[in-house]
Order: C-alpha cells, then structure tokens, then sequence
C-alpha cells in the first residue's frame, strides 16, 4: 500500500513492468499466499485482499513472475541487498606507481605502502621503474629496489609478472583473494 491508502500494483520502475490484460497468466509466488499459476485479475483480487502489492519479480520468464509484498519493504530489502553485495565485491582496477633509480628509502617505503592498501581492496599494481639516462647502466639497481618493494609487500600479492619495455621495467602485481568471512 502506498501512502495515501492505495495499491500500486506494478513497481514504479517502469523498466520493469510488464501490462497484461485480466485474462493474462502469471506465476504468483510470496509467503501469503498458495504458489501457482493465476490470471492477472485474480492476482490483484488476492492482493487486494491481503492489503499489499503485486510486484513483479521475473517479467523474463513465461508466464511472468509476481509476488506479494508491501512495496517498500520490498525495495527496502533490495536495496539492502544490493548495498552488501557491493561491500563485498572486488573493485580489480589497476592502480600504477611509478619510481625512478634514485629514489630514497623512505619514499620506497611510503609507495609499498600505499600499494599494500591498493592490494586490500583488490586493485592490480602496475610498478613501473624509469630508467632514465645513463641510469640505464645500472639495472641492478633498480632490480634491488624492486625485490626491497615486493619484500615490503609480498603477503599481499598472489602474482607478478615482469616485463621491460624501452627504457622501463614493468611489474604487474595481483591481489591475493579477499576472505569475505574476515
């Protein structure tokens, strides 16, 4: 019912109606009622009964799907729903962090960091080391600064592939799973 004592039979998401006529089939489904195959009329008779509304759930479906429920309470608990399947999703983006060779310690260690944060929350990590003039000279270098950044954050990646292009070295870091029980 909504607030001015009436029934709104179909949702207000126009998307997701479907118009039949009274003599029109559909498959009747809740909790008040007896699960089955009525025609329209006698669908919104019921639900005129029981002081609720009839809500499609299913308009895909042959006959269509209908429940009924109390509108709001039911676009309450969707969106609710809705709300805890997006916490528990991974975002997967792809984060970069650049660096060159002579970068300082505690600037390495502020860019693991925030790259551990990034891999909590399921992004990718896209490091990428710029050799840039003559620093070309001194890759070993920049593979230990490398192995120094992953050390920092090595629990909280799954994989990493490496690969050089040009004057850069790319790593790819991967998350590890997020356990949705923690």
């Amino acid at each position: 019912m909504n607030r001015k004592g009436k029934s709104s039979f179909l949702p207000k998401n126009r998307d997701n109606r479907v118009f039949l006529t009274p003599n029109d089939m559909l498959r009747l489904i809740g909790e008040n009622v007896e699960n089955g195959i009525y025609t329209f009329q006698k669908a919104t008779e019921l639900a005129k009964q029981n002081g609720m509304d009839l809500v499609v759930v299913s308009n895909k479906a042959v006959p269509p799907v209908y429940t009924i429920v109390e509108y709001a309470k039911y676009e309450y608990k969707k969106k609710k729903k809705d709300k805890i399947t997006k916490k528990n999703s991974i975002k997967g983006g792809l984060k970069e962090i650049k660096f060159r060779t002579t970068i300082e310690e505690g600037d390495l260690l502020n860019k693991a960091e925030r790259a551990k944060k990034f891999l909590q929350q399921g992004y990718k990590i896209k490091l990428y080391i710029m050799y840039i003039g003559r620093t070309i000279v001194f890759q070993d270098i920049g593979k230990k600064l490398l192995d120094r950044f992953i050390e920092v954050v090595e629990e909280y990646i799954s994989d990493r592939v490496e690969k050089r292009v040009g004057k850069r070295k790319i790593v790819i870091l991967s998350p590890r799973k997020i356990n949705s029980n923690a």
